[in-house]
């Protein structure tokens, strides 16, 4: 491929051999790229002054122990394996105690989490729209 630049690789393990496959090698910062920026690791803008500047970027302080919350998917996990789970009320929520970024929700642009939001709870209510129902009586004319 002769890519040289940033990239989000993903891998996943086949069932078959147990070996690590290729997915997809994605030439763009996806939204993860937030939990680096939030420990003071700007990938985006190192990037930038890279190709732009030439610059080497130099090791500077970065947080450690930062939490990546997808809200939604961490809620709908919870609430579909309630019960089975080993882990208290402490565990969950001491990633919103520390230092941590949300996938989607952000105060200066709710949108993306609105339509989240919407779409989650279509998923929800599709299948109970689409399943038969009691039979109803047809008048005749």
């Amino acid at each position: 491929m002769r890519f040289s630049r940033y990239a989000c690789t993903e891998f996943k393990r086949d069932a078959r051999d147990g070996r690590l496959k290729l997915m997809e090698v994605n030439g763009r910062h996806n939204l993860s790229t937030a939990l680096a920026v939030q420990c003071g690791i700007d990938l985006p803008w190192l990037q930038y002054r890279h190709l732009v500047f030439g610059e080497t970027p130099v090791q500077r302080p970065f947080t450690e122990g930062a939490y990546w919350i997808d809200l939604l998917r961490d809620l709908g996990y919870s609430f579909a394996r309630r019960g089975g789970e080993q882990s208290g009320l402490a565990t969950y929520l001491r990633p919103y105690g520390g230092p941590r970024v949300f996938a989607i929700p952000s105060g200066d642009d709710p949108m993306p989490f609105v339509k989240e939001c919407a779409g989650l709870v279509g998923r929800l209510v599709r299948p109970r729209l689409a399943a038969p129902g009691p039979a109803r009586l047809r008048l005749a004319k």
